[in-house]
């Protein structure tokens, strides 16, 4: 997780004492979440037993740092620098892997599954969940409102920027064994976009050939096309076989003319009707609003 909003708020190494510099915000480099720091403010998560050492101060500033908000307290065992913590009020997804980090940190025999190790992946997924997911071989089953920890066979693991999480085809089929098939899709899809290869869902599933609802999950990896854009095409594409219609062909060329080119979204070949899935952000480029208005007529 790239951290890019050090404000310079907080107490830097070189000297020792906690003071307020917003000033300082525009020559801070962004900051990488395993990167050494010199603003404690963006103190990676880290955990609370070893911040004295890490920072270099005796153990009861750590006390002060927190109450001053230079440090902000995940649980009971991690932490993270005030700055990455500020930012996280309003970024849903470094909020969440946060969590996660502390997580993993309080329980060191787990690994990031499901939504968490997707969200660590980079892929998108239908709906941030308010639960941090795990998944460890064995132990006791933990169920609450900010964290769920699964039991269940571990095959792999895939150490992503020193998250450890289900490899991306289990975490796939995970998901589709899980949840319906309109949030799956979203994440079936982007995972097959960023170069995924099929074979390893048929693995993935094939491991959990004795697991409950690996038949819903198969069902969900046969409609899973990385030929669909972005969420908004995946979940319309699920609306459509929902509604039981013909199934479209995906991002079909069109040439009108030896100038003009179209590509669409789905198109019904037999029926000679197209569709689009935009979103609202497609249309905050004024030439691109232009060029649609200009189709349209």
């Amino acid at each position: 997780t790239t951290v890019t909003a050090c404000r310079g708020l907080f107490w830097s190494r070189t000297r020792r004492s906690v003071h307020r510099s917003p000033s300082a915000a525009a020559a801070r480099a962004p900051v990488n979440q395993s990167a050494d720091v010199d603003c404690i403010g963006c103190l990676p998560v880290t955990p609370i037993r070893d911040v004295a050492e890490i920072i270099q101060v005796p153990r009861r500033r750590v006390v002060r740092l927190l109450e001053v908000g230079a440090l902000v307290r995940l649980n009971r065992v991690a932490v993270v620098g005030g700055c990455i913590a500020e930012q996280a009020r309003t970024d849903p997804r470094l909020r969440h892997l946060l969590r996660l980090r502390a997580a993993l940190i309080r329980y060191d025999d787990c690994i990031a599954s499901h939504e968490s190790a997707a969200l660590a992946s980079g892929l998108p997924v239908f709906a941030i969940p308010p639960q941090v997911s795990l998944t460890r071989a064995s132990g006791a089953w933990r169920g609450g409102s900010e964290l769920r920890i699964r039991i269940a066979p571990i095959e792999g693991i895939e150490l992503v920027d020193g998250i450890p999480c289900t490899p991306l085809g289990r975490t796939v089929v995970d998901i589709a064994r899980s949840r319906p098939l309109r949030e799956s899709a979203v994440l079936g899809d982007a995972a097959l976009r960023s170069g995924l290869d099929r074979a390893h869902l048929v693995s993935a599933l094939d491991d959990a050939a004795e697991w409950a609802d690996v038949g819903k999950a198969a069902r969900a990896v046969t409609f899973f096309d990385h030929r669909s854009e972005s969420a908004l095409e995946s979940g319309s594409r699920v609306a459509i076989h929902e509604a039981e219609l013909p199934e479209p062909e995906l991002q079909v060329v069109m040439d009108l003319d030896q100038f003009t080119r179209y590509r669409l979204d789905f198109y019904w070949r037999a029926q000679r009707v197209s569709g689009e899935a935009d979103g609202l952000s497609k249309y905050e480029d004024a030439e691109v609003l232009r060029a649609e208005k200009l189709r349209q007529e």
